[in-house]
């Protein structure tokens, strides 16, 4: 429910900070991880009732016996999120400023995955993908069965889950191509 607080809180940090960061480091791609990641599991715990659009948004802040459980679950499940989308970020950026950043065949891919931001899509869907096998493996390490309806249910939840990145995107792809409409002509 609360699980999403804690690696969202340091994509607010490092996005507020970001300009600190040097451009090695390609902070964005944690934040999109991030951002992606929240975006998808928000929906998940909007549809499992967790969140609702009223104070104080998290359910399990309105008793004092959930907050606690709340609280639980943001150390033993956001901490790890938080920390496995780290892990993954600092790979990421070591593989390639070691294997790609100066290769022909980078700059050449680099410039085709500029037209359609295929970058910034992977990028939530590689969040996304981190966050939830980290909630769910943390749920199943906690002895808690994950979902009693395997197929209808969870297709129609991933599919809800993904549609509002894909929409993102959509939007992230539209507006840049506006955006070289309007400084070529």
């Amino acid at each position: 429910m609360a699980c999403i607080i804690v690696p969202t809180a340091v994509g607010i940090v490092t996005t507020a900070f970001r300009k600190k960061f040097p451009s090695h480091l390609h902070i964005n791609w944690l934040n999109i991880m991030v951002f992606g990641g929240a975006m998808a599991l928000g929906v998940e715990h909007i549809i499992h009732g967790e969140i609702v659009p009223w104070p104080p948004f998290l359910t399990a802040m309105s008793n004092p016996a959930d907050t606690a459980e709340m609280l639980g679950e943001m150390a033993i499940i956001g901490i790890p999120m938080t920390l496995a989308l780290i892990f993954a970020w600092i790979v990421m950026v070591v593989a390639y400023e070691k294997l790609f950043a100066k290769s022909s065949m980078m700059v050449f891919c680099e410039k085709k995955l500029k037209n359609y931001r295929l970058d910034f899509l992977g990028l939530m869907l590689g969040g996304t993908f981190i966050m939830v096998l980290v909630d769910n493996l943390m749920k199943m390490l906690g002895g808690e069965v994950i979902t009693n309806d395997i197929v209808p249910g969870t297709i129609m939840l991933a599919v809800l889950m993904i549609a509002p990145l894909f929409a993102v995107w959509m939007v992230a792809v539209g507006y840049e191509r506006l955006q070289t409409i309007r400084a070529t002509g």
